[in-house]
């Protein structure tokens, strides 16, 4: 329903929509002549939770609830044509998972599976509500694209409007609304006997969402399984995160009259009071619903700042024809904050290693885990400050399709900013396409204006340590109902998440009520200038299998900077968050073999020869791993590498075009030969040089060959493996005490560099000069 505001509006008229979701739930059929519900054995399929432990009902929540948020329906029917179309199999995966989420959460059998008939019949349902803008279980044949066998799934389904998929089974467990008083909805849900389901969903972009969830399957009648609890309450006994906890309360019981209950709730140990729902039978089993106080219907539940225990005692419940009592207690938490019983990951071992060179880490277990994972991956430093003057960039956009998020209209500074709105009533995401290590001083900065937006619109920077898995915020601000009169710098601090890895996203949330859905210059969310103040980037690498459930064995050939973590394995196919890095850095063996070899082929060699050829300094470690991440992954050979170089102000200075090419060959002589150019050479490279028959960058790597292949240059080049390996050991000390180049002063890289070049003065073809240089390195930097 579209509103126009009743404030007036300064400037220009907006409009603001209602969005409440509506739902609707089918009666039981008629029951078999005689029938009488008994109870039978558990059924052990499926979860099983002790809700008594907080960390195993956090982690349920944040992998396998989050596990589906944000899939993509991929509808590809028609409003219009009638046409309801599928969904994407994930899509109704991630209504299944939501599904058994609950009811494990519940204490029941959490394997039921979608029966594909049902979710056939229940796809032309969700085209008929939607094609209608109304909810029927019993739909007339005059309906928009009626069909009879959507009407047959509308009157055994549980029926939304406005929400699809795993969004729509949230709502339909909340169960807001007047007519939801009895939440007749969650109690099919929550169901014991079901074990197969359908889904339907359509999501018409100009159009409202519905859904149907087929709940009536062949085993309604059949025996009761016992269960965890006997009964079935929402919430239920033990830890549960407030997102699921709602202002309806109720508890269920076969057969049970509850005409003469009453319910006692104590909050922290102060009575409350409760609003009591009138009994309905005929949905489910027999439920009784009630409100505790301050809550009413279609509130969300406030995040706790402490984990708030609900003790709830149920008198006169008449089973049997018996009076009967129960006691049980909730304690509802905010699954952001980690428990007294959250036991961190760590791994341990050494701090070095030697390329080729293997070495057995180990880490703590964990009692949820099923099994672990680990990955090593690569460290750079990273300063990008995004802008949004070259559009998107490093951002991944999951927004409408009706509007963009890089906006012209009002940037912070430049030309653009990135902006969110809700056009349709749906979360919207630019998630940062990076993923970070954070340390005790890092900081998120970024500029800030949130313009007409109503208190249901919550513009909120959120943070992942699961790969993007499940997230949390770190940052919000709800609308209210103006727009700001000017952007505000915000400065978050990451500090709390040290030595972890993470990734951030950008969201503006609605969930539901009114709403801007504009997307002009001053509705909705921008911000601008996105800045990671102290970070480094990580270059991730693949999950594998540990050696043991304590232990796994590192052994690389490329040397460098390593960060390695492990991560537990649980709920049999979800992955947890990961733990805390342990760098590594790998060394080149600076012990030469027997014969006085070398090996070249690592990519930190190769580009630390034109380093020093080029240079005549060690590498700073930031550039060098720039450089070998660029032949690694970015398709680049040496001589691509080396003709970078001469990009680069500091060569240009080196090297003035308005000198010639001489001034470079007698460099190049000089840093890999350790000597002047004879004349012949000298005037054979000019030639080449100066006719085009090469360039600079296939002269140095031509030398540095042709060095290696010639037996008359064996001391010549036995003095620059030498440098090469002094070279490496200054790399490899910055990375070990995270000296970033670019993170220092201007003064501090020109001393940096001067260190880079004193190092190398001493070397010569004698073993004893390169181990001299390489013990003298950490008092170079005792300035930095």
């Amino acid at each position: 329903m579209l509103l126009k505001k009743t404030q007036p509006i300064v400037l220009f008229a907006i409009a603001i929509i209602i969005a409440m979701p509506s739902f609707a739930a089918p009666t039981f059929p008629p029951a078999p002549a005689g029938f009488q519900f008994q109870f039978s054995q558990p059924r052990s399929q499926g979860w099983s939770l002790d809700l008594n432990e907080r960390e195993t009902a956090r982690l349920f929540f944040q992998i396998v609830y989050h596990a589906s948020d944000g899939i993509d329906a991929e509808w590809t029917g028609d409003i219009a044509t009638c046409q309801a179309g599928t969904v994407s199999a994930d899509y109704q995966a991630a209504t299944l998972r939501r599904v058994n989420w609950y009811r494990a959460m519940a204490g029941v059998p959490s394997d039921v599976i979608l029966n594909d008939e049902y979710s056939r019949q229940a796809q032309q349902a969700a085209l008929m509500m939607s094609a209608n803008n109304a909810l029927s279980h019993t739909p007339p044949s005059n309906w928009n694209c009626y069909s009879t066998e959507g009407a047959t799934a509308a009157s055994k389904s549980n029926l939304s409007l406005g929400h699809a998929g795993a969004e729509a089974v949230t709502g339909q467990m909340q169960d807001n609304g007047a007519s939801n008083s009895i939440v007749g909805h969650r109690r099919w849900i929550l169901y014991p006997q079901t074990q197969q389901m359908g889904a339907g969903s359509v999501t018409p972009i100009d159009g409202r969402s519905a859904n149907a969830l087929w709940v009536f399957d062949d085993n309604m009648w059949e025996l009761r399984p016992a269960g965890r609890d006997q009964f079935v309450a929402w919430p239920p006994p033990g830890y549960v995160p407030y997102q699921v906890v709602y202002p309806r309360w109720s508890f269920s019981y076969p057969d049970a009259d509850f005409s003469l209950a009453s319910v006692e709730q104590l909050h922290n140990g102060t009575p409350i009071n409760v609003s009591l729902a009138s009994v309905q039978n005929g949905y489910g089993e027999n439920t009784l619903v009630w409100i505790p106080s301050p809550y009413a219907d279609g509130d969300n539940w406030a995040p706790p700042p402490a984990d708030d225990v609900y003790a709830v005692t149920i008198n006169n419940v008449r089973i049997n024809g018996q009076s009967r009592s129960f006691n049980y207690s909730v304690t509802v938490f905010d699954p952001a904050v980690k428990g007294l019983d959250y036991e961190p990951q760590y791994i341990t071992g050494a701090d070095q290693l030697n390329r080729n060179e293997s070495a057995t880490y180990t880490f703590n277990e964990l009692a949820i885990a099923d099994g672990y994972e680990w990955r090593d991956s690569g460290v750079n430093s990273y300063t990008t400050v995004n802008d949004a003057e070259n559009g998107l960039s490093n951002f991944i956009a999951e927004i409408s399709s009706n509007y963009q998020a890089v906006d012209s209209t009002r940037p912070a500074t430049g030309d653009a900013a990135y902006h969110l709105a809700h056009p349709t009533a749906t979360n919207q995401f630019l998630t940062l396409d990076k993923t970070f290590l954070i340390s005790a001083n890092s900081q998120l900065q970024f500029n800030s204006y949130l313009g007409y937006a109503s208190a249901n619109q919550i513009a909120q920077v959120e943070l992942s340590e699961d790969d993007g898995n499940s997230w949390i915020g770190i940052w919000q601000q709800a609308g209210q109902d103006r727009p700001a009169t000017r952007y505000e710098l915000q400065t978050v601090s990451l500090g709390e998440y040290a030595n972890k890895t993470i990734q951030l996203r950008f969201s503006y949330l609605f969930d539901t009520g009114s709403y801007y859905p504009q997307t002009t210059g001053n509705v909705g969310w921008f911000f601008d200038d996105v800045e990671l103040i102290n970070v480094n980037q990580v270059t991730r690498g693949n999950p594998q299998p540990t050696t043991t459930q304590t232990s796994l064995v590192f052994n690389s050939s490329q040397a460098g900077q390593h960060l390695l973590q492990v991560r537990p394995r649980v709920f049999g196919e979800y992955s947890g968050e990961w733990s805390a890095a342990k760098l590594i850095t790998v060394n080149e063996n600076t012990t030469p073999d027997a014969d006085d070899s070398f090996d070249r082929t690592t990519l930190e060699w190769q580009v630390t020869e034109i380093y020093i050829a080029t240079l005549g300094y060690a590498p700073d470690n930031e550039g060098l791993q720039y450089w070998v991440n660029e032949l690694r992954n970015g398709g680049w050979t040496t001589t691509t590498v080396a003709q970078a170089f001469f990009d680069n102000e500091i060569v240009q200075n080196l090297y003035p075009e308005d000198q010639g090419y001489a001034p470079l060959i007698e460099a190049l002589y000089r840093n890999i030969f350790g000597r002047e150019a004879d004349t012949t050479g000298k005037e054979y490279w000019l030639g080449k040089l100066n006719s085009g028959a090469i360039n600079r960058d296939q002269m140095i790597i031509a030398l540095i060959n042709g060095g290696w292949e010639n037996a008359a240059a064996t001391a010549d080049m036995k003095r620059f493996g030498n440098r090469i390996q002094v070279g490496l050991a200054f790399a490899n000390y910055q990375a070990q005490h995270r000296i970033v180049y670019t993170a220092l002063s201007t003064a501090a890289q020109t001393l940096l560099r001067q260190r880079g070049a004193e190092v190398l003065t001493s070397v010569t073809d004698n073993n004893a000069t390169r181990d001299a240089a390489i013990a003298s390195i950490p008092s170079l930097f005792s300035a930095f």
